[in-house]
């Protein structure tokens, strides 16, 4: 996977030089569905379970430790500020595409998802409601989507 900086009037934006990243061929089953927050599609892991959601929080926290970013604490996967949660996304991105800086974080962070391939359609809706309960475990599942592409793209883990 290659992001190239292409510049116009300007700016600087990313394009994509290989193929959408293809959904996973299986997806995970349970007795429990759980409909998206402003997303079009429903969640089939238990994504409101306080379990699955710590450990989503764990992921990235680790990753966010290992990849030595300078605000690591736990309110940042819990209930950060669209500001900060922007910061973290940007960080991460960055370790695809390093130029990359947020211009609108509504707006980026929804394109660049589509644009990799999440199997999510995020909408700018959520990413106004970042912090919320019920909207920091669809993003936090996001991010972690995110974190595995780099490790994917980094470190060869299949």
């Amino acid at each position: 996977m290659n992001l190239n900086s292409v510049t116009t009037g300007g700016q600087r934006d990313y394009a994509l030089a290989a193929t959408r990243v293809p959904p996973p061929a299986i997806r995970k089953s349970s007795t429990y569905s759980a409909p998206s927050a402003n997303c079009d599609w429903k969640e089939e892991r238990k994504l409101h379970e306080r379990n699955f959601q710590l450990s989503l929080q764990r992921e990235v926290l680790r990753f966010l430790s290992y990849s030595e970013y300078p605000y690591v604490n736990e309110k940042l996967v819990k209930n950060p500020t669209k500001e900060e949660f922007a910061l973290m996304f940007e960080f991460i991105f960055q370790q695809l595409a390093p130029n990359y800086t947020v211009r609108k974080f509504e707006d980026d962070m929804p394109f660049y998802f589509r644009l990799l391939g999440y199997s999510a359609n995020l909408k700018p809706s959520i990413m106004r409601t970042v912090g919320m309960q019920q909207t920091m475990p669809h993003l936090l599942l996001a991010i972690v989507w995110l974190i595995d592409l780099v490790r994917v793209r980094y470190f060869s883990i299949f």
